[in-house]
């Protein structure tokens, strides 16, 4: 690889057998994972994670208000699936642990 894959305001790294970036955000930096070969990351799940970012800070904010108390979580982790799917994983601020991954059409207000 010559150099970081750039889409969006991201710049994603092979690491792993996955391609990373972080994506900075009111709560810090979020972790960005998709899937590809070691070339390039997956058409299909940058095209999801564009849609995505069109709205982002409005769909963390619907998610966390699910979460309760909202206050104590954080996102961590954006992550397409095989369906391409993106979901939002948050971590507690407090306990240190980790939720499963939600999707954006999962919580409504």
């Amino acid at each position: 690889m010559e150099g970081p894959e750039r889409h969006a305001r991201l710049s994603f790294e092979f690491q792993a057998g996955i391609w990373i970036a972080y994506l900075p955000s009111q709560y810090g930096p979020i972790e960005v994972i998709v899937d590809g070969s070691d070339r390039e990351p997956k058409q299909a799940h940058l095209q999801a994670l564009r849609q995505f970012l069109c709205a982002y800070p409005e769909v963390l904010t619907r998610i966390r208000r699910a979460l309760k108390p909202p206050f104590l979580f954080r996102p961590i982790r954006i992550a397409v699936n095989e369906a391409n799917r993106v979901g939002v994983q948050f971590r507690n601020k407090l306990t240190g642990a980790q939720t499963r991954a939600f999707f954006g059409d999962e919580c409504h207000d």
